[in-house]
């Protein structure tokens, strides 16, 4: 019996996720950074009162320094969006690859014949701007769930994936067996 050459493997999908992911963050930030200006402007604008009189000559200085506070929401602003950013996924027709990591990188790859079961996850707010998590739960042992987070169109996702894990699985001539059956 001649052995057939496997398809070359060929990417499906691939995506990040979406930035709502911060909105947290993007909001508790923008909301500190609104009180440290509302801050900076009162104190240049309000009259001292009669305790704080040392405060009369370096107003100017307070208000700067209320200022370069700002960089500290800043920072968490941009943090959260860089290591949102550098999350990749990539569906092929043999596995799901999760790139991660900003200067260092971690690849996991996940082989589609061990893929046990796909739920998808749509919480309120990410379902009103159509996206949803994917939690991919496979036989991989260094890699037993996998979340795709806050990916566009889930449910037809979910449907691709299974599409190639039936095909993979075909392929290799391999099957899920469920142990609870047997008893």
């Amino acid at each position: 019996m001649a052995a057939t050459t496997p398809p070359p493997e060929e990417t499906v999908w691939q995506g990040s996720p979406s930035q709502w992911l911060n909105g947290n963050t993007y909001a508790i930030s923008a909301f500190v950074a609104l009180l440290l200006i509302a801050a900076a402007i009162y104190v240049q604008v309000a009259a001292v009162p009669a305790g704080l009189d040392f405060v009369v000559g370096r107003k100017g200085e307070t208000a700067l320094v209320l200022l370069a506070l700002l960089l500290v929401p800043a920072f968490f602003v941009l943090r959260a969006y860089i290591v949102t950013r550098s999350i990749r996924y990539q569906l092929t027709t043999e596995r799901i690859i999760c790139t991660t990591g900003v200067l260092s990188t971690k690849t996991d790859n996940l082989e589609l014949y061990r893929v046990d079961d796909i739920v998808v996850l749509r919480p309120f707010s990410l379902r009103l701007l159509g996206l949803g998590n994917l939690l991919v739960t496979t036989s991989d042992r260094t890699t037993p769930n996998m979340l795709l987070a806050a990916v566009p169109s889930s449910q037809e996702l979910r449907d691709k994936m299974r599409k190639y894990i039936e095909a993979c699985r075909d392929r290799k001539r391999t099957r899920v067996l469920d142990l609870e059956q047997l008893h």
